[in-house]
């Protein structure tokens, strides 16, 4: 494959490691009247995908590492798949909900390994920041499309047939890049077996200190994310906008967020070095987006915290993959793994901790979170220097 299709392959694989749970947010309301879901259950639904990717976000980058980028994206499209067909088609309860779910986490958890290993594999040293940077995207982008999609199925059980139809585009997808590659599949045991030989071949342990550090870090600063992007709208019609308005904050936070991970990973190829620094700087940026909701009363001033949020407070994961990546070469899809467990319990947890802040009050929760991100800032430093570059 050209490089150019490698990362648009890593692009896709990404957004649809997280299109399961995008799309159940995106028609949340449709899906609990279906089912009959109350808000504890589908809260639990939502903890369980990413309490699944940080449980298996290690074993699945090490076996992304072992078995190749190609098998570890196929994998990707077909767990997908595997877990949307399941809600589309099966899910009548819960608890079939939560195992089409469950599938979908193990999608989730294997696909950022996969496509980092993707892009340090193929692309260029110099184009690398970029690729990042365009590749993160991908996630801002799946919730503006599922976003912009929900008014089309807006039919009875249409949530259903919107689940179906990315269940198939995933089952093409991955269909594509075995015929493109001619790559020979790996059985689900191979792919499950974990791999001694693959860490014998570097002398750099997976748990090293700076990678536990960094993991850290990135399980905070998502926290803050997740929490931002999912409560955003609901603060707003709290402090007198209306949902629609709400909405447009939104929008315009997360296209700030795409054109800003982009540039940053641009920008990142013209520097030699001190990419988590950057991090860093941009995590005090989000922090002090996050006090400016807190003071924000109108659309003009939450629109312009949620920019500086999304912008600055979202956009820092390009440039942080990128540095995971240059720091271990030769282990991206299991430094990776450690990064996304890492990550996905911070999403498990940031929400429900926020929902609890809530019940004191609004504008306290939000302080929280800026101090939440100013500690993920600092402990980028702290994992930097342990990294001692």
């Amino acid at each position: 494959m050209k490089p150019k299709t490698v990362l648009a392959v890593a692009f896709i694989a990404t957004g649809l490691g997280g299109m399961p749970i995008w799309l159940l947010s995106a028609y949340s309301p449709f899906v609990i009247e279906s089912l009959g879901l109350s808000s504890a259950l589908y809260g639990l639904l939502i903890a369980t995908f990413f309490g699944v990717s940080a449980l298996t976000g290690i074993w699945l980058g090490g076996s992304t590492a072992r078995n190749g980028w190609i098998n570890g994206v196929a994998y990707t499209s077909i767990l997908s798949a595997i877990g949307l067909l399941v809600i589309a088609l099966l899910a009548n309860s819960w608890l079939i909900m939560a195992l089409g779910i469950v599938v979908s986490a193990f999608a989730n958890s294997m696909s950022q390994p996969a496509a980092n290993l993707a892009i340090a594999s193929v692309i260029r040293q110099k184009r690398m920041g970029l690729a990042f940077g365009i590749k993160q995207a991908a996630l801002p982008v799946a919730t503006l499309l599922v976003g912009a999609s929900a008014p089309l199925f807006r039919f009875e059980q249409g949530w259903r047939a919107a689940f179906g139809l990315i269940a198939i585009f995933s089952l093409s997808f991955g269909a594509f890049v075995q015929l493109r590659t001619r790559n020979r599949l790996a059985t689900p045991l191979e792919m499950a077996v974990a791999s001694r030989a693959s860490r014998a071949k570097s002398n750099e342990r997976t748990f090293s200190k700076p990678l536990i550090l960094l993991a850290i870090a990135a399980g905070l600063g998502t926290a803050t994310t997740m929490t931002f992007a999912g409560f955003l709208v609901l603060y707003a019609v709290e402090i007198g906008l209306t949902a629609q308005q709400g909405a447009f904050v939104l929008s315009v936070g997360s296209f700030t967020g795409i054109v800003s991970r982009v540039v940053s990973g641009y920008l990142a190829d013209r520097r030699t070095g001190r990419h988590l620094v950057v991090v860093s700087v941009m995590m005090v940026g989000g922090a002090l987006g996050y006090l400016l909701v807190a003071l924000s009363s109108d659309i003009i001033l939450l629109s312009i915290a949620s920019i500086l949020a999304f912008g600055l407070g979202w956009a820092w994961n390009g440039v942080f993959h990128l540095a995971i990546v240059r720091s271990n070469p030769n282990r991206a899809a299991n430094s990776t793994g450690v990064i996304q467990s890492g990550m996905a319990l911070g999403a498990t947890f940031g929400p429900a901790a926020f929902g609890l802040a809530l019940t004191l009050s609004f504008k306290l929760a939000w302080l929280a979170l800026a101090v939440c991100m100013l500690m993920a800032a600092i402990m980028v430093i702290v994992g930097r220097r342990a990294l001692n570059r």
